[in-house]
């Protein structure tokens, strides 16, 4: 499933097929490093555009108070 909304405006069907692809390309290269840092790569490559700290460690607390 594919989300239209991002947190930052309204995503295009060409950065949709962008993601899929580069999802896609993970996959088929056999990834399989679920370490904290093959995480952050997926984190990264899934919300790159979307957060400026993706696929970084957080500095910050975002507990709800």
């Amino acid at each position: 499933m594919i989300t239209k909304t991002l947190i930052r405006g309204v995503s295009t069907p060409d950065k949709d097929k962008e993601n899929t692809l580069e999802m896609t390309s993970l996959y088929n290269s056999g990834f399989s490093d679920f370490s904290p840092n093959g995480v952050f790569k997926i984190h990264r490559i899934i919300f790159g555009d979307v957060y400026e700290l993706a696929g970084k460690h957080r500095s910050i607390n975002i507990k709800k108070r």
